[in-house]
């Protein structure tokens, strides 16, 4: 039997630059100004439907209920066994501002209060701007849907930048906001690409996003762990949308709708899609996460990107859906990589603090990798866990009989029959003593007639002992070394 090894190619994605389109102008302004008041953006309400849930097993009887995390109604039956009933409590699609990454490292600044207060001036015009469903004036040749003043909040015109790029990049919902920003010496405007100028065109590309987060919500629930939820919005994403490409086949789409949430709507994108869809989903669904501009690198190939960052247990991780979401398979390599692996083919904008060209400090990576397993006791209730190292843990009955399974379905991949491509599971510490331990995985066919597969691996990246016999199936072992301490590993292939 030929064994395949070769990994797949990556994509190298281009991104859309943010630039000036006006510069200070003194004295003048290619808009006419409305002047700020004190108050001049009080938030306008948006309407949404309440959701309905459904309704219970009325074969079971109820026992007991409750709203979940993420507004989810649960129902706990007399059996023991529970259901999720659906959305109980309207999302809010445009997400607060105050749990933003920049935003609070803004608040963190001798000048915080100001900055700040601009970042939220600036969400507040965006956010009235899009329930309103208002269709802007066309002057010279540029839609405009907000101007705010910076020197009420005693800014700089950098400074005033240095939070517009911020806010741009931490707010994906608002979908509509140009590449390209105009100020004066006082004034600061929010600019509309032109495709989504028409009021009832971003009305009518604001409810396909909000039934393309529905339909995520529906793959999720507040009972999850917070790592369950960031593979389910992973595994969704790759699902639904797929690279964008010129008519050429190779260059990537530069229309705007490939570097926005819109991409989702049309099922495809390029890797700003994924990346600000991600961001979208993730802080939606309570998961602190933010959007990373930079260049990748591979193959000779270097480019423009985009990837993500989030946050799981108080430690931050790097996530690139855009990379993982490979032609045949579904990968899950770039989800929790380890920062120093990531950072051979990913580099970060590190620009000036200040400007057009500013991006948010990065914080320190946790140095471990995810990869995730399922995992539980023989014949027992089975856990998705983060790691082969986190089921370690978990071993705490030196009589248990424990399984792993790498590369486990979510319920999206279940639902798809879509195959995860095998990276290798690390672990980072020694098994502990157990009765009997079995890891095992899906074989991944290569080929039609099954002549050929990709092989599971578990690799480790310190060395190895044993502390009871352990069974492979379907999964090829490679320790740094290993220490038997005898015990036997047995390895077979199950088809």
């Amino acid at each position: 039997m030929k064994i395949m090894k070769e990994k797949m190619k990556k994509i190298v994605c281009g991104t859309l630059s943010f630039v000036l389109s006006a510069g200070i102008l003194t004295g003048c302004s290619m808009f006419e100004r409305v002047e700020d008041s004190e108050t001049p953006y009080s938030p306008i309400e948006s309407v949404v439907p309440d959701p309905t849930p459904s309704d219970p097993d009325p074969e079971k009887t109820v026992t007991g209920e409750e709203i979940d995390a993420l507004g989810h109604k649960i129902v706990y039956y007399s059996d023991g066994t529970w259901e999720d009933l659906g959305r109980v409590v309207a999302l809010d699609y445009f997400h607060s501002y105050e749990e933003k990454y920049g935003y609070r490292l803004f608040k963190q600044e001798e000048n915080g209060a100001d900055l700040c207060g601009f970042y939220e001036a600036l969400y507040l015009r965006a956010k009235n701007f899009t329930i309103s469903g208002e269709t802007p004036k066309k002057e010279d040749g540029h839609y405009e849907a907000a101007t705010v003043s910076y020197v009420n909040y005693d800014l700089t015109s950098n400074e005033a930048l240095k939070v517009w790029k911020t806010f741009a990049y931490e707010n994906p919902a608002f979908f509509w906001i140009d590449n390209t920003v105009s100020y004066t010496d006082e004034m600061l405007s929010l600019m509309v690409t032109s495709d989504y100028a028409k009021g009832e065109t971003r009305t009518a590309l604001q409810a396909e996003i909000e039934s393309f987060a529905l339909e995520c919500d529906g793959y999720l629930n507040g009972k999850m762990s917070v790592f369950e939820r960031v593979l389910t919005i992973h595994d969704y994403l790759a699902s639904k949308v797929e690279y964008a490409y010129e008519d050429d086949g190779v260059t990537p789409e530069n229309d705007a709708w490939a570097h926005n949430l819109v991409g989702v709507t049309l099922g495809k994108g390029v890797c700003e899609t994924y990346a600000k869809a991600f961001d979208y989903l993730c802080n939606l669904f309570e998961i602190e996460c933010s959007f990373i501009a930079g260049m990748s690198t591979q193959e000779g190939a270097e480019g423009g990107h985009a990837w993500n960052m989030f946050k799981l247990d108080e430690k931050w991780y790097l996530a690139d859906v855009t990379w993982d979401d490979l032609a045949m398979f579904l990968s899950r390599e770039w989800l929790g990589m380890l920062p120093t692996d990531f950072a051979k083919t990913h580099i970060a904008d590190t620009p000036d603090n200040t400007g057009i060209d500013y991006q948010y400090p990065l914080p320190t990576f946790a140095e471990e990798e995810l990869c995730p397993v399922l995992f539980g006791e023989e014949d027992g209730q089975t856990t998705l866990l983060s790691s082969v190292d986190e089921a370690f843990k978990n071993m705490t009955n030196d009589r248990g009989r424990y399984e792993i399974t790498l590369y486990p379905n979510s319920k999206i991949t279940e639902k798809f029959a879509m195959d995860i491509w095998p990276v290798g599971a690390c672990a980072y510490t020694n098994p502990p003593p157990v009765k009997a331990l079995t890891v095992k995985a899906k074989i991944l066919y290569a080929n039609e007639d099954k002549t050929s597969y990709y092989p599971a691996e578990l690799t480790t990246v310190k060395p190895f002992k044993l502390s009871s016999d352990i069974t492979f199936i379907n999964v090829e072992f490679a320790p740094q070394s290993l220490v038997e301490n005898g015990y036997d590993i047995l390895i077979k292939t199950e088809r």
